[in-house]
């Protein structure tokens, strides 16, 4: 699963996430122009750690920037004996680094919104000491409740951000899922701009359907990366939806093409 910069535009990098189900060597195969500024690797440190050697034969050094951190803060006794494990090695010419790392608040199962809130800023502080020595952005991601994530705690905008407040760490951030919170709450150019300082990581997908953000879903992707570009981030978009066409390329290229502001 890779990042991608794909062409010198403002809003300028661009993630292939798991929902392409593309392999490094479709990607070759199909479009080397797509993947000519590749710079980026996404990986699962639960599943792909043990698997980053496969780009051993790249000719150029890649960073990991984004690794998913499958973890349920608001369980406090699942963090008690958590370590962060950082790929912090070489190996050949490609070195790895993690950067970012995204976390889930995990469901309220009957918790209520200050419960989850402080069993959160207990399991975060455990980690994010040492997120801040090693230089780590813990990224929590937002999910819609109403369709994809039943009894999702970190649901809603207000929610995550008074979590931001009571945790008043640099090294702690939100990753704003466009497509999760247009169906949760709407409002997003007005959210983007009023919460930017806040927002570390941003998330694609069409509405509904998760699928292509083109003219046949609801939300104006064009005028929403005006609004990111506006608030002076410079980070990484990742386009994160179910592609529907027979070649998922076709559904990238033409994403790419919507962003480009």
């Amino acid at each position: 699963v890779l990042l991608a910069n794909p062409y010198p535009f403002l809003l300028s990098k661009f993630v292939i996430i798991w929902s392409l189900n593309l392999l490094w060597e479709d990607l070759i195969i199909k479009s080397i122009s797509l993947i000519k500024f590749l710079d980026v690797i996404f990986l699962d440190l639960e599943t792909d750690g043990a698997k980053s050697d496969f780009m051993g034969s790249r000719p150029s050094s890649y960073w990991i920037y984004f690794a998913r951190m499958i973890l349920d803060t608001v369980e406090v006794e699942r963090l008690s004996s958590f370590a962060i494990s950082l790929p912090e090695r070489g190996s050949g010419s490609i070195e790895f680094f993690v950067k970012n790392l995204i976390c889930f608040s995990g469901n309220r199962k009957g918790m209520d919104d200050e419960t989850g809130l402080n069993n959160c800023v207990t399991g975060l502080k455990k980690i994010l000491s040492y997120a801040e020595k090693k230089s780590v952005i813990i990224l929590m991601e937002l999910f819609n409740s109403k369709v994809d994530h039943p009894d999702y705690m970190c649901d809603n905008i207000k929610w995550a951000i008074e979590l931001c407040k009571r945790l008043d760490s640099p090294n702690f951030k939100l990753l704003y899922d466009i497509y999760h919170m247009q169906i949760e709450e709407g409002d997003v150019i007005r959210t983007i701009n009023d919460n930017h300082v806040y927002f570390g990581h941003y998330h694609t997908a069409g509405v509904p359907g998760r699928n292509e953000i083109n003219s046949s879903q609801e939300l104006n992707y064009p005028a929403i990366m005006k609004a990111i570009v506006k608030t002076g981030y410079s980070g990484y978009v990742a386009q994160e939806f179910r592609p529907t066409r027979k070649n998922p390329i076709e559904s990238l290229e033409e994403a790419i093409k919507i962003c480009d502001v």
